[in-house]
């Protein structure tokens, strides 16, 4: 599955920004909850797959902390995923 097409959950994730993007996984950045921009991972899956993680069959992202997506883009040294990283939010989920 396109990771650009993942948008769920519907009720929290908007204005996904596909950072990184490979045959396995990808690493985007979006909106969560209207407000705080987030950076999240999924296994993109295949033809036959909408990848993981999933949820009641619906394609989503994983929320990952700041300092692990900001820790792979530094060593991945890919400069457009730390300029998005260190602009996202760290925050506590309330």
């Amino acid at each position: 599955m396109k990771p650009q097409e993942v948008t769920s959950p519907k009720n929290k994730i908007s204005q996904v920004e596909v950072i990184i993007e490979n045959d396995e996984f990808s690493i985007a950045s979006f909106e969560w909850n209207g407000s705080a921009n987030r950076i999240g991972i999924r296994w993109n899956g295949d033809e036959n797959s909408i990848g993981y993680p999933q949820s009641r069959g619906n394609a989503t992202w994983f929320v990952l902390p700041k300092q692990v997506a900001l820790a792979y883009a530094l060593t991945t040294k890919n400069a457009r995923a730390v300029q998005v990283i260190q602009g996202s939010s760290d925050t506590k989920f309330i």
